[in-house]
């Protein structure tokens, strides 16, 4: 069984999300990054990544990051803009189950009331993981994911407990 590590990436990480977003073919460069599909706008997507200050997640099969998920913020920080990438071994599977989980817990972390997202087109799998923490997903392309109130247990801590870990 491989080893899946999720986390949220610093700005040292990025050289991993960087490496990750080479590995990505052609075609895939052109869906999540319409005129970055070089390797030169690959290294400047990253850098403006560092300069927007966006957070992002990556998740870890075996020690190499396999899948990712930008998270950029509008300037209200309730909206945010998010893109998925994985590569083609990697789209499906526990890796995206529990980077969708952490998408979820850094989008209320960060109070974010709405989030499109981009590249990630299993809804099923993402209704999974929105249901139980409250999150309305709207289909279409990109996805939309609102959210409502966490519901809370009785001693003031979130109801679920994350899976990612």
């Amino acid at each position: 069984m491989p080893s899946i590590e999720i986390r949220v990436l610093n700005p040292i990480g990025i050289e991993d999300y960087h490496a990750h977003l080479l590995r990505l073919d052609l075609q895939d460069r052109r869906q999540r990054f319409a005129g970055e599909s070089d390797d030169r706008g690959i290294d400047g997507h990253c850098l403006r990544l560092l300069g927007a200050q966006a957070i992002v997640i990556g998740g870890y099969v075996d020690g190499a990051l396999r899948v990712g998920v930008e998270i950029c913020p509008d300037r209200t920080a309730r909206h945010a803009e998010a893109i998925f990438t994985a590569e083609p071994k990697f789209s499906l599977g526990p890796v995206v189950r529990m980077l969708l989980t952490r998408l979820i817990d850094e989008a209320r972390r960060y109070h974010l009331a709405e989030m499109t997202l981009h590249g990630f087109d299993e809804i099923a799998e993402l209704e999974r993981a929105a249901k139980p923490n409250g999150i309305v997903v709207a289909a279409g392309v990109p996805v939309v994911l609102r959210f409502e109130s966490m519901p809370m247990t009785t001693t003031g801590a979130p109801a679920s407990v994350p899976a990612y870990a």
